[in-house]
């Protein structure tokens, strides 16, 4: 009987956890932003790496970056150097073409681990891709080209359209709202956020 019982209650967490809904993380974010990869390296890799099955993390990079029109794409002026705006699209192009979560966040904790000392995008671009069996031509092409203007102009507009207006990146959001503590306290937050059962990891 007991063991009965056990069976029935393993079934109805289980049953409990796919009727619950992932906490959906928006991260938005700059490639050469010291506070971005704090938040990449210090806390959305650690807590992904034990929470990722209740997670739905959707990236994009852009922050406080300016543009205007040129032709028929944008030239930009980025927060930390034109590297950040060549950095942005590269990590705008992995998010279009690599439709896996753990593989796009696999690719943005490489590339914001990466020495910032001396800014190279496309070497880190290159050696992140590689190390995750991306297809580093397709991203190379797509962010050097007017698709990757596109691309970034487009997650400028999105950045733009908060309203209040974020006061800096990394801005994060966890359910469509705004929480601007969830930079230093990820996990807590995202367990606080989450309405299914509890487990150990939370």
């Amino acid at each position: 009987m007991f063991a009965l019982l056990l069976i029935a209650s393993a079934l109805v967490a289980a049953t409990n956890a796919a009727e619950a809904d992932p906490v959906k993380i928006g991260v938005y974010e700059e490639s050469f932003c010291p506070g971005c990869r704090y938040f990449a390296t210090r806390q959305l890799a650690p807590t992904y790496e034990e929470l990722r099955d209740i997670m739905d993390v959707y990236l994009s990079a852009y922050g406080m970056a300016q543009e205007w029109p040129d032709g028929e794409g944008y030239k930009f002026e980025c927060q930390h150097g034109p590297e950040e705006c060549d950095g942005n699209q590269i990590h705008d192009c992995v998010y279009k073409y690599v439709p896996d979560q753990d593989l796009q966040i696999a690719f943005f904790i490489c590339f914001m681990s990466q020495s910032a000392e001396v800014k190279t995008p496309w070497q880190d671009g290159e050696k992140c891709a590689g190390e995750l069996g991306l297809d580093w031509e397709t991203i190379k092409t797509c962010a050097s080209s007017l698709e990757g203007q596109i691309l970034h102009h487009e997650a400028g507009e999105e950045f733009r359209s908060f309203d209040p207006d974020p006061i800096g990146v990394p801005y994060i959001t966890i359910n469509g709202v705004t929480d601007y503590i969830a930079y230093v306290d990820l996990k807590r937050h995202v367990c606080n956020a989450y309405t299914g059962p509890e487990t150990t990891s939370l």
